[in-house]
């Protein structure tokens, strides 16, 4: 089971290092314009606030929450890492639909945060199961 939480950390890991990377340079490196296109569009922020801002709190949240989950495991912690999946994963499955349908263009580094967030959602069924 810790293995699990290990994984997730990765991601959570992978994610918050994807948002850093959008939240503070301007051209990302391995963009070729889907990532202006995505990060310039009306989607790109939620209540005024970049969506890369409101994603660096959420995975340092639930990276750290992995992390106490694996040293001191409670019901408390792991409910908190489920839900935040949960909700993670619905608005990555929304954002790959508005990249997809809507704006037809890709942002590399949306893109990571979306897949980890579903790979995120499968680790944390597979809990759920135990």
């Amino acid at each position: 089971m810790k293995l699990k939480y290990y994984l997730l950390i990765f991601l959570f890991l992978i994610s918050l290092t994807s948002s850093l990377i959008l939240t503070f340079k301007q051209s990302p490196p391995i963009c070729e314009g889907g990532c202006d296109l995505v990060q310039t569009s009306q989607y790109a922020y939620t209540l005024g606030l970049k969506n890369s801002i409101v994603g660096i709190f959420a995975f340092a949240l639930l990276l750290i929450t992995s992390y106490l989950e694996i040293i001191n495991p409670s019901k408390k912690k792991r409910t908190i890492i489920h839900v935040g999946i949960l909700i993670g994963a619905a608005i990555a499955l929304y954002f790959l639909y508005l990249q997809i349908f809507v704006l037809k263009s890709l942002c590399a580094y949306c893109l990571v945060v979306d897949i980890s967030m579903i790979i995120a959602l499968a680790i944390a069924i597979s809990l759920w199961k135990k």
